[in-house]
């Protein structure tokens, strides 16, 4: 039996990547993209993208986990892009790389918040993108949202605290906006170029009209903040994505699965959600 095999590969304008073979590989399986998480090297948040690499052997699914420009091993780009459209150019040159090394055109995207917002673009750019994995990726509040980020709160402050807000409350008293915005009210929809709601349904519709398979994961780390069970299907009503999209909330699971437990959890989650991807390809052929 052949055992699985990494090596560094360099690509595009000089990145770098760790390209892992599982030993035999499935029929039809795709290529997994393992992305940066903000400005983290390529292992992710306690080594996450290298234990996914690894996870992925079971189901027969080659790996490429990579820095984009200017992050971890990978030099900035020599005429770089505005940051959006520059990670799609990179992740495409990553996925030009394992096609010509491999035969593989299909693949699948592992992305945890920035690298969620990065392989939502690739999607749209790119139909290679067989399968989408958004873990924390955009967030729409909504009014069940507000009264749960109050309540929380009020929940976790003292009693004198709580006597204080209620008093100021009662006298009319409020914070200035820029106060607000200081103490962590305002949403972050400007700095990660959140797309409205209409725009978000329509690039879904988009993507599983396409036949990507789209994967909506959060995690309880921003329960007190935007995450709730149900959270989409208020926020979207009856879309016609919502009925396509895999979806799953996990209360107990935070931003960055530090617990061990944690991530054992999600990492079978998507290597059995990829396995069913490469099961639809073997039976489509």
């Amino acid at each position: 039996m052949t055992e699985p095999i990494e090596r560094v590969v360099r690509f595009g304008e000089d990145l770098v990547g760790i390209l892992r073979l599982p030993g035999p590989m499935a029929p039809g399986a795709p290529a997994c993209l393992l992305l940066n998480t903000g400005i983290m090297n390529r292992i992710g948040p306690h080594r996450l993208n290298v234990k996914i690499a690894r996870g992925l052997d079971a189901a027969g699914v080659p790996s490429l986990r990579m820095d984009l420009s200017g992050l971890g091993d990978s030099p900035p780009a020599k005429a770089p892009l505005r940051a959006d459209a520059q990670a799609v150019r990179d992740l495409q040159a990553a996925m030009d790389h394992v096609q010509q090394t491999l035969g593989i055109d299909r693949f699948v995207i592992f992305g945890l918040c920035s690298g969620a917002l990065n392989g939502y673009r690739l999607a749209l750019a790119d139909p290679r993108v067989a399968g989408l994995m958004m873990f924390d990726g955009f967030v729409f509040p909504t009014f069940k949202t507000a009264v749960l980020r109050r309540w929380f709160r009020f929940r976790r402050m003292s009693w004198s605290e709580r006597w204080r807000k209620v008093r100021d409350r009662l006298l009319f008293r409020s914070r200035s906006p820029a106060r607000r915005r200081l103490e962590g009210d305002g949403l972050p929809d400007a700095q990660f170029q959140t797309p409205s709601r209409a725009q978000f349904a329509q690039s879904m519709e988009t993507l599983i009209r396409r036949g990507t398979s789209v994967f909506l994961f959060y995690s309880g780390s921003y329960a007190d903040g935007h995450n709730y069970e149900g959270q989409l299907r208020d926020a979207f009503g009856n879309a016609m994505f919502l009925d396509h999209a895999r979806y799953a909330f996990m209360a107990d699971v935070d931003h960055t699965l530090t617990p061990l437990e944690t991530q054992r959890r999600v990492i079978a989650v998507f290597r059995d959600w990829v396995q069913s991807l490469a099961g639809k390809a073997a039976i489509s052929t």
